[in-house]
C-alpha cells in the first residue's frame, strides 16, 4: 500500500508538471525530430525497418539516466534532501519510482517523436514481442549508472555536466544512432561493453529477421544484473557515506 501511495503521488506530480511546461514538451519533441531527421537525410541507408528501435530507446535512456540525478539535485537545492534521507522508504527505492514514473511520461512522448519520423519520413518500421523483454532488460542495466550518478549528486553539486556527457555518449556508442561497424576499433570495444548496446543490437537482429538464441539472451540479461548490482553496491556505499559526513549543499 505504501508503495502504491507513492506510485500515485509521483504520478500526479509529474502529471500537474507535464501541464504547466508543456512548450517544453513540445520544444524537445521537435529537436528530436530535425536531429533524426537530418541524420536520415544524410545517411538513407539507414532508414531500415529496424532503426526505430535503437532511437525509441535513446529516448527512453534519457528518462532513466536523468530522473535520479535531476531531482536528487533538485532536493538539494530546495533543502529537502536531508529529510527525505531519513524517510522510512528508503531513498534508492524512492529513486526508483520516480524513475519509473519518468519513464511512463516519457514513452508516450517517444512513442509521438517516432511517429512524427514515420509519417514525415515515411520510415519503414518493424515490430516484434521480443522488444519489449529485450527493452526492458536494457533500460534496467542503464538503472545501475543511474544509481551511480544520483549516489554522486549526493556527495557533490551540479552533476547536470556529467550526465549530458554519459547521455550523448549512449547515442553514438550503443549503436542508437551510428553503426557500431562505423565506430573506430577503439570505441567498439568500449562500445560494446556499455548498457543498452546488446539490447539494441538484439533488437535490431530480431527485426531484421536474425533469429536470437538463448545464450544471447542469457549474456544480455547477466550484463544488466551486473550494472544494477554495481550501482547498487556504489549507492549503498555512498549513502553510508554521506549519512556519516554529510551532504554537499553548495553552489
Amino acid at each position: 500500500m505504501v508503495l502504491l501511495r507513492i506510485l500515485g503521488a509521483e504520478y500526479r506530480r509529474y502529471l500537474a508538471e507535464c501541464r504547466a511546461y508543456w512548450p517544453s514538451f513540445v520544444t524537445d519533441g521537435i529537436t528530436l525530430v530535425l536531429i533524426f531527421g537530418i541524420f536520415f537525410a544524410i545517411s538513407p541507408g539507414s532508414r531500415t525497418p529496424s532503426a526505430w528501435f535503437g532511437y525509441l530507446l535513446w529516448i527512453l535512456a534519457q528518462a532513466v539516466l536523468t530522473e535520479g540525478p535531476i531531482a536528487t539535485n533538485s532536493e538539494k537545492q530546495w533543502g529537502t534532501l536531508s529529510q527525505l534521507l531519513i524517510k522510512p522508504v528508503g531513498f534508492g527505492l524512492l529513486t526508483a519510482v520516480k524513475t519509473l514514473v519518468w519513464l511512463t511520461v516519457q514513452a508516450v512522448f517517444a512513442a509521438a517523436v517516432i511517429g512524427v519520423l514515420a509519417l514525415v519520413l515515411r520510415l519503414p518500421l518493424a515490430a516484434d514481442w521480443q522488444l519489449v523483454p529485450l527493452g526492458l532488460v536494457g533500460l534496467a542495466s542503464l538503472f545501475g549508472f543511474t544509481l551511480v550518478l544520483t549516489s554522486l549528486t549526493i556527495l557533490y553539486s551540479k552533476t547536470s555536466g556529467l550526465v549530458g556527457i554519459v547521455s550523448y555518449a549512449l547515442l553514438f556508442l550503443t549503436g542508437a544512432l551510428i553503426p557500431l561497424t562505423s565506430l573506430p576499433w577503439v570505441l567498439r570495444g568500449l562500445a560494446y561493453g556499455l548498457p543498452l548496446t546488446g539490447a539494441i543490437t538484439a533488437g535490431r537482429s530480431v527485426l531484421d529477421g536474425v533469429g536470437l538464441s538463448g545464450w544471447s539472451y542469457a549474456v544480455i540479461v547477466v550484463e544488466a544484473l551486473g550494472y544494477l548490482v554495481l550501482g547498487a553496491v556504489v549507492f549503498r556505499l555512498v549513502m553510508r557515506r554521506a549519512m556519516r559526513r554529510g551532504i554537499a549543499v553548495g553552489y
